[in-house]
This record gives C-alpha cells, structure tokens and sequence, in this order.
C-alpha cells in the first residue's frame, strides 16, 4: 500500500544520491478525520546511502531522533 510505496521511494532516494535521506511523513490522523480525504499513513523514516533504514517512526505523531555517522 502507500506506506510501503513511501518506503521503497525514500529507500531508493538514498541510494540514487549516495547520502542520508530523512523522509519525513504526515502521521495518521485519526479515522474521523481520515473519512473526509486522503491523509499521511506516518512511517518517517531516516535511510543510509545504502539505502538502509536507520530509524523509522510509526504512524502515530512521534519525535524521531538518529544519530548518523557520516564517516
């Protein structure tokens, strides 16, 4: 679904620029809000270059801190 098409392309983004990518994803809000049009399904996310995530968020509204190593 879209949670999963938002991974892949953020995932993809990261390795097609060799760098560090934080997606950054509108959280659910709600299913009284979410019956009047389309929203954001959450899954932040941080991926490497190698297009591995490094943190991921769910998609209740959260802080998503992570370190990176840029060595």
């Amino acid at each position: 679904g879209k949670l999963e098409q938002w991974t892949l392309l953020a995932r993809a983004r990261a390795i097609d620029t060799n760098s560090v990518v934080a997606a950054v994803g509108q959280a659910y809000p709600g299913d009284e809000i979410a019956a009047l049009g389309p929203t954001g399904v959450g899954g932040s996310l941080v991926a490497s270059a190698l297009g591995e995530v490094l943190a991921y968020a769910g998609d209740d509204p959260e802080l998503l801190v992570c370190d990176v190593d840029l060595e």
